[in-house]
């Protein structure tokens, strides 16, 4: 903590410690001094200088100016803030009293208002970004190359062949003498057979005339 935010933190405990002291009165009291503060004041106001204190830490300590701005313009000016508590205290409050606890809000005011210029000059460290989620690649398949594959010679199968058939008789040779038309030869060549006189009625004539000659014997 700086030495400004302990003397600030000393300012807040001496106007807390006054309201507190100044709160009611005794009846000791000389009957011409005022009344203390009321107990309701004297609660609001610790509650606003707490705040005041939590303000100045956040601002000065991480460079929160947004914080430091929130001391003047809600922690004292805001709607219930300090200036509207100290303004609002029954007129019967000793004069003293109140002119004291002024005094001890004013000092908190000057000790804070450099808030701001000491946030602006501290500031917070930059927050590293979040790395980025690795993005999953894919796998490219491999590219397969098929192996050449010899096809297995197989054996042909033995087939039986088929029983070729028998082969045709030849034709039987004709006889010795052979036939009579073999041995014809047409007129006028030489060799041969000549061709035996058709038979008829002619030839059995011819064949019987010897018989008539050995009649005529």
């Amino acid at each position: 903590m700086t030495s400004r935010a302990r003397q600030t933190l000393l300012a807040l405990a001496a106007a807390a410690a006054l309201a507190a002291t100044g709160c009611g009165s005794s009846a000791e009291e000389p009957a011409k001094r005022g009344k203390g503060l009321p107990q309701s004041s004297v609660d609001a106001l610790d509650r606003r200088l707490d705040e005041v204190q939590r303000r100045y830490d956040d601002g000065v300590d991480n460079g929160n100016v947004g914080a430091c701005e929130d001391i003047e313009g809600d922690s004292f000016q805001g709607d219930g803030g300090i200036d509207e508590i100290v303004s609002g205290l029954p007129q019967d409050v000793d004069p003293e009293l109140r002119t004291a606890l002024e005094r001890s809000i004013e000092r908190v005011r000057e000790l804070t208002g450099d808030c701001a210029e000491q946030a602006a000059a501290n500031p917070p460290a930059p927050v590293p970004e979040p790395e980025p989620e690795p993005v999953p690649v894919e796998p490219v398949p491999e590219e397969t190359v098929p192996e050449e594959t010899t096809p297995e010679k197989t054996k042909p199968e033995k087939t039986t062949p088929k029983p070729k058939p028998d082969p045709a008789p030849a034709p039987a040779p004709p006889d010795d003498d052979g036939g009579l038309e073999d041995r014809i030869v047409p007129p006028g060549q030489d060799g041969g057979v000549p061709a035996p006189a058709p038979q008829g009625r002619q030839g059995k004539a011819q064949r019987r005339q010897p018989d008539k000659g050995g009649a005529d014997r």
